[in-house]
């Protein structure tokens, strides 16, 4: 079953069991970010100079974009903010008309963030921090991982998630139009936007910025790619993709990488990542995260707790799609391992997590490490 079938039907379920007699949206905050920082968040589009490859009719490529900036908490005008665009909200709340259920508890999500002035991108704050790229999974929009990027975020990185146009289940530009149903060009299309420094992207850009990308399931893969195919990646982090198609490395990658897996997925029983472990020679990581699923990776377990869906026992049904890890507990582990991670490479921080098992995080496990 796909990613985006797999979220569906997570869905269903979920905006069944939120079905109450009370029409009045209760807003629900997700927790503060748990780094030193807080956060803007700015949504804004990209396009790009090719022809979308995967658009009915000839036009270039346009991603959509949400940029994650660091901020001091002295500095913060703190703000609630959507988790998602109301378009986009109500399309995930359509699976639920086939139960005539129309209410849409994605809208109630709200991030804790500080009001921005980035009216343009000309606006951008002069502060230059080390960046991080992600791609979602297959089928899946970025707004799903909205609090995990922001986890990074506030740790001293500005995180820039992806939506790729007609992979994403749907995509919500700022004049409110959308796109419904891949990742290929927009990560170096993106880089190339940075490098330029011209202002098409509201974020600070020097010669000596390092940037970093990280993905998961399918986008996971596409860091794999992104990181072989262009110098300006520093390293990459793959949760829980397998490694497919052209992602099949024939040349050695010797930036640091670190494959992230769900229970019982590691190099020993994914054959992609076995293919590919020998290619990666530099510093190098296979975790393995315990009670986890695949799902486990994106915020789902998180919202779950947050909209306060299951007061008892949580059904089987929704363990197989989020794990038995409660969501916070999934989110602080991989948030703090990705930026454990984004830390030796582009952070300029030691080893800290990535230097062996943890007591503070007995789920995570070390298959196999190495630095070739």
């Amino acid at each position: 079953m796909s990613f985006y079938l797999r979220l569906s039907s997570l869905l269903s379920l979920v905006f069944f069991l939120l079905l109450t007699p009370s029409l009045t949206l209760t807003l629900r905050p997700l927790p503060p970010p748990p780094g030193p920082y807080n956060t803007t968040l700015v949504n804004v589009p990209l396009t790009e100079s090719r022809l979308d490859p995967y658009a009915p009719t000839p036009m270039l490529r346009r991603i959509m974009l949400s940029i994650f900036t660091p901020v001091l908490p002295s500095e913060c005008d703190p703000i609630l903010a959507p988790y998602m665009p109301a378009a986009t909200a109500t399309f995930y709340s359509t699976y639920l008309q086939q139960l005539n259920i129309q209410n849409a508890s994605f809208e109630s999500l709200r991030l804790r963030v500080c009001s921005s002035s980035f009216s343009s991108p000309s606006n951008a704050t002069s502060t230059v921090y080390p960046i991080v790229l992600f791609s979602p999974g297959s089928g899946a929009s970025c707004l799903i991982y909205s609090y995990l990027a922001q986890s990074v975020a506030s740790n001293g990185y500005t995180v820039i998630t992806i939506d790729h146009p007609y992979d994403a289940p749907i995509v919500t530009y700022p004049d409110n139009s959308t796109i419904t149903v891949a990742p290929d060009g927009d990560v170096l299309a993106i880089i190339h936007a940075l490098r330029a420094n011209n202002n098409t992207l509201p974020v600070p850009y020097s010669p000596q910025t390092k940037i970093a990308i990280f993905g998961h399931s399918l986008g996971g893969a596409t860091a794999l790619l992104s990181l072989h195919l262009s110098p300006h990646l520093a390293g990459g982090l793959n949760m829980d993709g397998s490694i497919q198609g052209d992602v099949a490395l024939d040349l050695p990658i010797t930036k640091p990488f670190l494959i992230f897996g769900r229970t019982n997925d590691t190099i020993s029983t994914m054959p992609s990542w076995d293919q590919v472990w020998p290619l990666l020679q530099g510093p190098k990581w296979d975790l393995e995260l315990a009670q986890s699923v695949h799902l486990t990776f994106s915020d789902l377990p998180l919202v779950v707790d947050v909209l306060k869906l299951f007061p008892g026992v949580v059904p089987a049904a929704v363990v197989a799609f989020i794990g038995t890890l409660n969501g916070e507990q999934a989110l602080e582990i991989v948030g703090a391992y990705v930026s454990a991670f984004m830390g030796f490479v582009i952070g300029g921080k030691g080893l800290g997590l990535l230097g062996g098992e943890s007591g503070d995080f007995p789920e995570v496990g070390f298959v196999a490490t190495g630095d070739e």
